[in-house]
């Protein structure tokens, strides 16, 4: 679960939209499909890079404070038109997704990060 820094943080209003976020609860890579779940799932696109104080990074955590985000993907999704900085954006899971965390990122994943895919499962109505 992502949150937007602020308005003024806004730095690319269109594709590819770059935005100043926070993560609020488990971790961003590099690849995730993000949306904005207030605005019925409004699909953002995938982030394509991460930068910390101007310097690339594969993974953000909630303890690395703000960072930019490039998403790219979506051409004709525009902040403050469709979405703000009031809303939240999400990782955008599916069935699939939480089988290749299963798989692959096992020895990655917290207790706490387990839960939150528990939380967006039942958000998303995942079988």
């Amino acid at each position: 679960m992502l949150e937007m820094v602020g308005k003024e943080t806004a730095f690319n209003r269109q594709d590819p939209l770059i935005l100043g976020i926070n993560v609020k609860a488990g971790m961003l890579k590099i690849g995730t499909p993000v949306c904005v779940p207030e605005k019925g799932n409004l699909k953002l696109g995938t982030v394509g890079s991460i930068e910390i104080n101007k310097k690339p990074v594969k993974t953000l955590k909630p303890k690395d404070g703000s960072a930019a985000i490039r998403i790219d993907g979506q051409p004709n999704v525009c902040f403050g038109r469709h979405f703000d900085e009031k809303d939240q954006i999400c990782s955008l899971i599916s069935r699939r997704s939480i089988d290749a965390l299963k798989d692959h990122f096992r020895d990655e994943m917290t207790m706490e990060d387990w839960n939150l895919v528990k939380q967006l499962k039942k958000f998303y109505k995942i079988e």
